[in-house]
């Protein structure tokens, strides 16, 4: 067999045995890969942090739950491949640039750096290390639950992901990579529990712990650890989350003095300079449209360009018109398909025919939209429609006896039991199996945006989303807009009040301590006699468990 015909798994040096599910590549664990950890090693200095559990892993490094024996604290520690770690990578030169700003300003009790950085030399080479606070789940998470209970939350997260941006913005960075999974929830009372009741909140209290083998028979070496380790999460209730966000992952981040020309940041949240390849430079516009995607996303569940390019293009051009010549010729460039029945028909300018998609085909998308969401504006049936969440249920079918033959994962009895809505619970015979079987069908949701807030909603986003990045609203736009209603020059701080100790980005001025729950609006509109977030907090999230695994995008 030439090297040609060779399987790829014959070329891989390492076995995981028996196989671990959610692990980093076992591959990487050579010099200048991963530094082999195991459960109970100590990093840092004088071996300050002792390892606990693997909280998840990405492409360039993995993350650890470790107890800081300095401080007497719970942390997250990033440690970074050794090719990847760097003085002059994005996360690190951010924490420079930032390390005397105001982060007492507005916004800036939103921006989660690193806490503090060291070095660990292992037998795969030098890792810069990152330590970070523990954080909550994710947006992504909780649009699901407070959309129909409160979604003046969900209106608030957003204001916040507004001023931590600007607040980005004005101290000379760019994210590069803003999006929901990027933005976590504030936590309290999690970093100083004390060990036995830290595992009392991992979902596994003891993970699953694997060998690993040299497929060549050989001696394992020092460059990967003895055992793979599966990664573990932490439930939290709502005693332990703040009604404050932290925007987190900097690994792509850029100086707007001196912006990259890409980014690694996915699709659906791309502004179209990047989507097609313009190879310009990047600035803040690429920020501002994965703001309106993320807006989109927190509030109705939908973003507005999901998707491969080609649909993502055809999406754009029915809601902006044509792209601009720049774009058009980008998109030529990639030799991308477009609708093979595009034609200027006689009379019209071919300024105005859409360059991806054709006329026709427009046509049939709005008269979709209209019968099925009820609106021919290609946004607002994106963002506004009723089918915004359908999850998967166990269906029902009814025996012959007329009684149930299957139940609802809704109540915890289908395959992955997840709960559900009272709609999703309804069990419906499927005339297309057999009785006293039960399938997986989806079912819709009711997240549908109100209709006199959805076309609000919608004119920020269109704001924000232009062919040209100097068209689309400045963030001081972005924070008077209507939909916002009186929240700009609203401070969610307390005034006098010190950081929490040890929770400062590292050389950055003391920050505020984050404001408890009852120190809160909720919504600019809350009325007398309304729940506090606390209590609506509580309705939502009461005995759930989020499990987060730490992005890592570098």
């Amino acid at each position: 067999m030439d090297a040609a015909q060779t399987p790829a798994c014959m070329d891989r040096k390492y076995q995981v045995c028996p196989p671990i599910w959610e692990h980093e590549d076992v591959e990487a664990y050579t010099p200048g890969g991963f530094h082999p950890i195991m459960l109970g090693d100590r990093l840092g200095e004088s071996g300050r942090f002792e390892v606990f559990q693997k909280l998840g892993y990405g492409g360039f490094g993995t993350v650890w739950l470790c107890h800081d024996d300095q401080r007497k604290k719970w942390r997250a520690v990033k440690v970074l491949q050794a090719k990847a770690s760097s003085e002059e990578c994005p996360e690190f030169k951010t924490m420079r640039k930032l390390a005397n700003a105001d982060f007492q300003g507005r916004g800036g009790q939103y921006v989660q750096l690193p806490l503090e950085h060291f070095w660990q030399d292992g037998p795969n080479g030098r890792h810069l290390c990152f330590v970070m606070p523990l954080l909550g789940p994710d947006l992504t998470v909780l649009y699901r639950e407070f959309a129909d209970a409160n979604p003046g939350v969900l209106n608030r997260f957003c204001f916040q992901m507004v001023e931590g941006l600007a607040f980005l913005h004005d101290n000379g960075v760019g994210h590069g990579d803003f999006r929901p999974n990027n933005i976590l929830m504030r936590t309290q009372g999690v970093d100083d529990l004390d060990r036995d009741e830290m595992l009392g909140l991992m979902l596994q209290p003891e993970p699953e712990v694997e060998e690993i083998w040299r497929r060549d028979g050989g001696e394992l070496g020092p460059h990967a650890p003895r055992h793979l380790v599966e990664c573990n999460g932490i439930g939290l209730s709502q005693d332990y989350l703040t009604p404050d966000i932290a925007i987190i992952d900097y690994g792509v981040s850029f100086e707007l003095s001196n912006p990259p020309n890409w980014t690694g940041i996915v699709t659906e949240y791309a502004a179209p300079e990047i989507l097609l390849d313009l190879d310009a430079p990047l600035g803040v516009g690429a920020d501002i449209w994965a703001l309106a995607c993320s807006i989109a996303k927190v509030r109705s569940g939908e973003t507005p360009f999901g998707g491969g390019v080609t649909g993502i293009t055809g999406i754009l051009e029915s809601m902006l018109g044509r792209m601009s010549e720049a774009l058009c010729r980008a998109w030529d460039k990639l030799e991308l398909s477009s609708d093979g029945d595009i034609v200027v028909p006689e009379g019209v300018d071919p300024s105005t025919v859409p360059h991806t998609i054709s006329l026709a085909q427009m046509r049939r998308m709005a008269d979709e939209w209209e019968e099925r969401y009820g609106s021919r504006d290609c946004l607002e049936a994106i963002v506004g429609r009723l089918e915004i969440v359908s999850k998967p249920v166990w269906r029902t079918h009814v025996a012959d006896d007329g009684h149930e033959a299957g139940r609802d994962a809704a109540d915890g009895e289908g395959p992955d039991g997840d709960g559900g809505s009272t709609a999703e619970r309804d069990a419906v015979p499927d005339d297309d199996a057999d009785d006293g079987e039960a399938d997986w069908e989806y079912a819709d949701a009711s997240l549908q945006v109100p209709k006199e807030e959805l076309p609000v909603l919608c004119d920020l986003l269109r704001s924000m989303v232009q062919y040209l990045p100097e068209d689309r609203a400045s963030m001081d736009q972005i924070m008077q807009h209507e939909w916002f209603g009186h929240r700009d020059g609203q401070k969610d701080q307390t005034e006098g009040q010190e950081a929490a100790d040890g929770d400062m980005p590292e050389g950055a001025p003391e920050q505020q301590q984050v404001p408890q729950p009852s120190e809160m609006d909720v919504r600019p509109d809350s009325r007398e006699g309304e729940p506090d977030w606390e209590t609506r907090l509580a309705r939502v999230v009461k005995d759930m468990l989020f499990r987060f695994l730490w992005p890592l995008c570098y």
